[in-house]
């Protein structure tokens, strides 16, 4: 009977802290160096995957043994899977492309694909541009240097990169001001050295929220707080395609404090009258140019699409084009950079890391970058899984993203490959292993999420083709019909092997379902911590990510006991009661389904036992 070592055992605690290291390393995460995706897997998670789908040869210590020595080194994981090739390994539900990214590295056949055509642009882009030389790609790197300083060029031309005292300008704060009531969480900038801007001057204080009119998503008005719906009161006028700003009857964004170099260092600034007219300035500038900049293609003309995630931007800011998400200073600079861009690239690469670069700043300076008072910096758009509009925020002047637009570009060693346009519930190329991050019902939009860089890069993306993500309809039924199709191109003695990152109960039963309609049989389930926990905020979300093991027929299987699942999860020494009780939920969903494949009934009876076993 055939028998893979992920059949019966995984090396849980050493994925665990080889995950946390690669967590903490830029170097150990080479595609976010290509453009932002949500929830790509640890390269070291897919890894050791490819690795326990080796024949389960001898016993279960010495394959431990063997398994935890390839993973610590990259060169001896690539001559194991070479001595035992797997066949052809596919991921149907790409997203970021860890896993063909993981494949190339080590020499492993690999399918991708993806029905979100940014997913596949990503993966494409980084397959593509990792597998050069590293001397091309050093050169591509010495390409976005040379744009990045001529960009600078350009913007010092348009005469607003230096504030009223002639220094050069590195971030802007601005918070909004809405019906005539100023929204900010506080005034003070920084809270390591407590600098605060009090009634326009510079000073420290001891209170973290000195000044502040917004908490827990209410404003204080006359000494009183209020929801932000009562505020708005019947709502705010939609912007015109034309707007840049909101109506300053409504909703205005006001300048409060500037960072400028000076003698070498970086230090903050009261925004002067000068400085307020320079902001109106600008605003004019690009006001004026915008309809040109519409013509030639250099800001799309999108309107934002209804959704979820989406239809918040026009109920609580009035914003119904994907570019009134971008602030006026932070326009001007996405048009000079595609104007060097276009005018200096002369190949396909040159483009398309322009075209990435394009992407990262998008991501990094958009109004949606909440100013992060504990570094004294501004996160990325999506800091979380979510659109945001924010009662204040910080925009990047060039200077300060060029560790945004200029980035080494990493490689992976091995060819080059492409991810295609297809639906998992769709037929195609048979496959030995499926090892992938499925869609997670509808907890993350990733259609919706996507437009925001989409509309961007549109050029370079793939055709769309016709079909509903499985997050935007019956998700038990999509799932299921994936499966099927994904069991029909197996080959005989496959694997599927699903990384699933979810605490709710619904997601759970959903996937229960999805595989039992599949035909498929649980062999395994090995939750894995990959989060470094001391980093973490306190809250509702888990940190397991949960390696489900499918095989088209019935065979030996590892067990179904729960709370050896926590504790080799390392969860007896987690002392924050919401991230156990999200992990303990995520290992009762995986025990529940390998209940069900082993005793048969309903999933949800069995996750309900299991849920009442440990208490939670």
């Amino acid at each position: 009977m055939d028998t893979r070592r992920i059949d019966l055992c995984f090396p849980v605690a050493k994925v665990s802290e080889l995950a946390a290291r690669e967590r903490r390393s830029a170097a150990a995460q080479p595609l976010p160096s290509f453009g932002k995706w949500w929830g790509r897997k640890p390269h070291s998670l897919i890894r050791a995957i490819l690795l326990g789908c080796l024949p389960h040869e001898g016993d279960r210590d010495s394959i431990l043994n063997q398994w935890t020595v390839a993973l610590e080194s990259e060169k001896l994981a690539k001559a194991d899977l070479s001595a035992k090739p797997l066949g052809r390994v596919l991921d149907p539900f790409v997203g970021g492309g860890s896993v063909p990214w993981t494949c190339a590295s080590l020499g492993v056949d690999f399918l991708a694909s993806d029905l979100q055509p940014q997913s596949v642009f990503l993966t494409n882009a980084s397959l593509q541009l990792g597998a050069l030389p590293e001397d091309d790609r050093q050169c591509l790197h010495v390409f976005l240097t040379s744009a990045y300083e001529e960009v600078q060029r350009c913007l010092h031309a348009d005469g607003f990169t230096h504030d009223s005292g002639g220094r050069l300008m590195d971030m802007t704060l601005y918070h909004g001001r809405l019906r005539g009531v100023d929204c900010i969480s506080s005034r003070r900038i920084d809270h390591r050295s407590q600098l605060s801007i009090i009634d326009g001057t510079l000073c420290t204080s001891n209170d973290t929220h000195v000044g502040g009119t917004v908490k827990n998503g209410r404003v204080l008005v006359d000494d009183e707080l209020i929801r932000f719906e009562e505020l708005r009161g019947d709502g705010l006028h939609l912007w015109d395609s034309e707007q840049v700003v909101g109506d300053p009857e409504e909703w205005q964004e006001i300048p409060w404090a500037i960072r400028v170099h000076q003698e070498g260092k970086r230090v903050w600034v009261v925004p002067t009258q000068d400085d307020m007219l320079r902001d109106q300035a600008l605003t004019e500038l690009v006001a004026r140019s915008l309809e040109g900049w519409f013509d030639s293609g250099l800001i799309p003309e999108s309107p934002i699409p209804p959704g979820v995630e989406t239809d918040r931007l026009s109920r609580e800011r009035g914003w119904t084009h994907w570019h009134h998400l971008f602030a006026p200073r932070q326009l001007l600079q996405l048009v000079r950079f595609q104007e060097v861009i276009r005018s200096r690239a002369r190949t396909r690469e040159e483009r398309l890391v322009g075209a990435l670069a394009l992407g990262r700043m998008l991501n990094w300076n958009s109004r949606l970058c909440m100013w992060n008072r504990h570094l004294a910096k501004t996160e990325q758009t999506f800091a979380n899984l979510a659109l945001n509009p924010l009662s204040d925020f910080g925009v990047r002047s060039w200077p300060s993203l060029k560790s945004a637009v200029v980035r080494k570009i990493p490689g992976h060693g091995g060819r080059s490959g492409e991810a295609s346009i297809a639906d998992a519930r769709s037929p195609g190329a048979a496959f030995d292993l499926c090892i992938t991050d499925p869609p997670y019902d509808d907890a993350v939009h990733y259609d919706e999420l996507s437009s925001f860089f989409a509309v961007w890069q549109r050029e370079l993306l793939p055709a769309a083709i016709s079909g509903h993500p499985l997050e935007s309809g019956d998700f038990a039924t999509g799932l299921g019909d994936a499966f099927q199709n994904l069991r029909a191109r197996m080959r005989a003695g496959g694997r599927i092997v699903l990384m699933f990152a979810q605490n709710a109960s619904s997601s759970w039963t959903d996937l229960a379902h999805a595989i039992d309609a599949a035909g498929l049989f649980v062999r395994a389930v090995w939750p894995v911590d990959l989060e470094t926990r001391p980093g973490l905020k306190r809250g509702r979300f888990g940190t397991l990510a949960v390696v489900v093991v499918l095989s088209s027929d019935e065979g030996p299987g590892a067990p179904d006991d729960p709370r050896a699942m926590a504790q080799a999860a390392g969860m007896d020494g987690d002392h924050d009661p919401d991230r156990r009780t999200a992990n303990l939920r995520a290992c009762a969903g995986a025990c529940a389904l390998r209940r069900s494949a082993l005793r048969g009934g309903d999933p949800s009876m069995h996750l309900q036992s299991i849920l009442d076993e440990l208490a939670v």
